[in-house]
């Protein structure tokens, strides 16, 4: 082989590398998952509901690229509500921004955000 077949060989594989990285990501297999430092005006309200407590978070994903997919919640070790926004690339018609109203049980005492699980609320404790 000569120098100008093997450099051919290397920039083909180049954008085949980056075809795949492309593909990965736009096709949702790369799930991007918000965190609370990439959050514009992060907003928690606690408020009573006739079921019982409720926590509305809001804000907007600092993210221009993408769009909120999906947000989730789960109870992890009985006490700690763990709260995750999934990103999608933006399309028409789609917003970053996002508005979620969880139930809040009496046994959680705080609520995580993100993968990285920062604290974002923790339950006031009453003065005995």
């Amino acid at each position: 082989m000569n120098g100008g077949t093997i450099l051919k060989k290397l920039i083909s594989i180049r954008w085949l590398v980056l075809a795949v990285a492309i593909c990965y990501s736009a096709s949702g297999i790369a799930k991007t998952i918000l965190e609370a430092k990439d959050v514009i005006g992060l907003k928690i309200e606690k408020a009573d509901d006739k079921t019982g407590e409720i926590l509305n978070i809001s804000g907007l994903s600092a993210h221009s690229a993408l769009a909120v997919k999906n947000m989730e919640s789960k109870i992890i070790d009985n006490h700690i509500l763990s709260v995750k926004i999934s990103l999608t690339l933006a399309k028409p018609g789609t917003s970053g921004r996002f508005d979620y109203t969880v139930n809040l049980p009496k046994e959680i005492n705080s609520v995580e955000f993100g993968n990285e699980r920062q604290v974002i609320w923790r339950r006031e404790v009453a003065a005995k």
